[in-house]
């Protein structure tokens, strides 16, 4: 029995590091994606901490879909389906 709660554990943890690995990775994608005339430094919601949830470096939405190239508002949209899936 205690082996199998140890296999369970660790499957769970690591298809938790798995999704943050990939939250970061969907953050940085949609970072790397601004329009270049768009300012994106003025927007007081640009950086978003929360320090007892499960956001890690910004939250998505917060993100100013204008401001993206199309595929950076892909990128957004998968970063805001990984952040739900994390939460769940």
């Amino acid at each position: 029995m205690t082996y199998f709660a140890t296999s369970l554990s660790v499957v769970w943890l690591a298809g938790l590091l798995f999704l943050i690995g990939r939250t970061l990775n969907f953050i940085r994608l949609v970072y790397n994606k601004f329009v270049i005339s768009k300012t994106r430094w003025r927007d007081r919601n640009f950086f978003r901490f929360y320090f007892l949830s499960f956001r890690f470096l910004t939250d998505a939405s917060a993100i100013d879909p204008a401001s993206l190239t199309e595929v950076g508002r892909q990128y957004r949209d998968g970063a805001i389906r990984n952040e739900r899936i994390l939460r769940a």
